[in-house]
């Protein structure tokens, strides 16, 4: 028999009435509602950007800006390359699957104006 796994859980979901709900459970089964989540090793780099970038009512435009802004800095800043990220989006149409984004090597990022990354996405 194995041992137990230490696991965290991102749910999310959409309620007529309420609206998108985003909850947060650690693997000491405390539950929080929050407003964005990342989890594994990149999540400090994306959850700072998400703390200066996120705003309450973004449309999906601005939300998948902000993903290539936190792919970017995860790719810029984390020692370990992560070459494919997947995305769903869950909203009051249900669920889909955004198509696999494909970062760049960080050696092959190209600084647009502002200090922005240049993504493919």
């Amino acid at each position: 028999m194995k041992d137990a796994y230490h696991v965290n859980f991102i749910f999310a979901g959409y309620d007529e009435g309420v609206g998108p709900s985003v909850y947060l459970m650690d693997y000491l089964a405390s539950c929080v509602k929050v407003p964005f989540a990342i989890h594994g090793y990149g999540s400090y780099f994306g959850l700072s950007i998400c703390d200066k970038y996120y705003k309450k009512d973004m449309n999906e435009t601005e939300a998948r800006f902000l993903l290539g802004k936190i792919i970017a800095e995860i790719q810029k800043r984390f020692l370990v390359n992560l070459p494919a990220f997947h995305v769903r989006i869950i909203s009051r149409e249900g669920i889909r699957e955004l198509p696999i984004i494909h970062a760049k090597p960080a050696s092959n990022l190209t600084a647009q104006s502002g200090g922005e990354q240049q993504m493919d996405m």
